[in-house]
């Protein structure tokens, strides 16, 4: 197993803070690095308070593409809460499989199944709010 590392922002300026999965990168400084970046430069995330958290996850996979399975519930405003999520995978059957064995042991109101590219920076031209 390898380990990977998933990197997620927070727009923490919000009553209820939002997250934004950036990206699953090969080492933890250079994850940190993507974010500083992106919290010194990228629109709205330089623009609003973020901070963000860098989360090693098991990869059973070198190939450079990988499968993560997640699930939530949502409040009244639909915002995604009691979330949990996989080790990363390294096919989309593999991930069908633990989003099985995941649904029985927890009761969530979604779920989704997501491939990403190790290495990939997703959210890369940035974020707006929008007023109600």
């Amino acid at each position: 197993m390898k380990t990977l590392y998933l990197l997620i922002i927070t727009d923490i300026g919000l009553s209820d803070p939002e997250d934004f999965l950036i990206g699953v990168f090969t080492s933890e400084n250079q994850a940190a690095d993507i974010a500083e970046y992106y919290i010194r430069e990228v629109p709205g995330f330089c623009e609003y308070p973020c901070e963000y958290r860098v989360t090693p996850k098991y990869a059973d996979s070198d190939s450079g593409t990988v499968w993560l399975v997640q699930g939530w519930d949502e409040n009244e405003r639909f915002d995604e809460i009691n979330a949990v999520e996989s080790e990363l995978f390294a096919s989309e059957t593999q991930a069908q499989k633990a989003l099985s064995e995941m649904q029985e042991r927890y009761a969530r109101q979604e779920w989704s199944v997501n491939c990403y590219k190790v290495c990939e920076r997703l959210w890369s031209e940035g974020f707006c709010r929008v007023k109600k």
